[in-house]
């Protein structure tokens, strides 16, 4: 059984029945404890691989931190185990993407009492497609995808959110275009219609206005741009698939400028050195930036990752580029 009022929850959540599920990269909980023992029950639910990857981060040490791997089973994993009653900080993050598998925390124990639970003052507000999911980052150009080459808790996102103690509230898809992309189906399933849903393909709606920004990050495009320059579509021009891809990014900014007046949001693009989609890219950016808080982010990772996704030590130095923007702009 899961007591909400005991734990902070990062990211879209649903709660239903004393269970807790969770989607997206980087999405989990964290709670202070005193006591010797905590354990959490976990099971992996209706993804591609029904497998699931969450990393436990006890007392910030992130050098020795809990790898769990699991399926559709529940399964219980033992948090701590000591004989000495101690106060303790612990995260469980997915570092898996939504697309893998969604996460039921169906228990959590402890031998000892729940302290305050964490506080964060603000959140990263992240949309994003594979980019944001750091997709096929600990793998190689060439390797098959697979549920261990993606570790999302080395994404620039979340390196971002953990730079700024802001608390990651991502929802991304891999393949997924904001308007279109070659790789759903059907091809016209746009994440546009998804923002305020747990996850995307997901039709549990989510309060977007319980979230706390300190500032937006959109890395949406790539996907797009390989419908609308490769794909096509019977009876319309790529000029027209474009103005409409722009178009539907004009009404994202438009829902995410009403929902938090005069919050930082960063344009990303080039993390998968889409060349020929630059000048799209930034001539959105110069169409919309004096209507908006927009930040243009030119961001090109190293290609070297799955399927030439930028690789973890990309993820790093994208998030340190970022993460100058970002102080730059907020003087933090």
């Amino acid at each position: 059984m899961i007591e909400l009022n005991n734990i902070y929850i990062h990211g879209r959540y649903y709660y239903n029945d004393d269970k807790l599920y969770i989607y997206n990269t980087a999405s989990g909980i964290e709670f202070n404890f005193k006591g010797k023992f905590a354990a959490i029950s976990l099971q992996a639910k209706i993804g591609q691989t029904d497998q699931a990857w969450m990393r436990v981060i006890i007392d910030n040490d992130d050098k020795n931190a809990i790898e769990l791997k699991f399926g559709v089973q529940n399964e219980e994993f033992t948090l701590v185990d000591s004989d000495l009653d101690e106060i303790h900080n612990i995260k469980v993050l997915k570092a898996s993407e939504a697309i893998e598998s969604h996460v039921i925390i169906t228990d959590l124990k402890i031998k000892g009492t729940f302290l305050d639970k964490p506080v964060y003052k603000y959140d990263l507000l992240v949309f994003g497609d594979s980019t944001v999911s750091a997709f096929g980052n600990l793998g190689k150009v060439d390797d098959e995808k697979t549920l261990f080459d993606t570790d999302g808790l080395n994404g620039f996102a979340y390196l971002t959110a953990k730079h700024f103690n802001w608390s990651p509230n991502i929802l991304s898809g891999s393949g997924w275009g904001l308007t279109f992309s070659p790789w759903t189906t059907p091809m016209r399933r746009p994440m546009l219609k998804f923002i305020d849903k747990v996850a995307v393909i997901e039709t549990i709606d989510y309060d977007l206005t319980q979230v706390k920004p300190k500032v937006i990050l959109i890395s949406l495009g790539c996907n797009d741009f390989h419908y609308y320059t490769y794909t096509g579509e019977e009876g319309k021009t790529n000029s027209e698939l474009l103005d409409e891809f722009q178009n539907d990014y004009h009404k994202l900014l438009v829902k995410l400028s009403n929902l938090y007046p005069n919050v930082p949001i960063f344009l990303i693009y080039g993390v998968m050195q889409e060349a020929l989609n630059y000048k799209n890219m930034h001539e959105l950016f110069m169409k919309e930036k004096d209507h908006f808080n927009l930040h243009e982010a030119f961001l090109e990772g190293d290609v070297k990752g799955v399927s030439t996704h930028p690789s973890k030590a990309s993820h790093q130095e994208i998030a340190s580029k970022l993460i100058k923007m970002i102080e730059e702009i907020i003087h933090e």
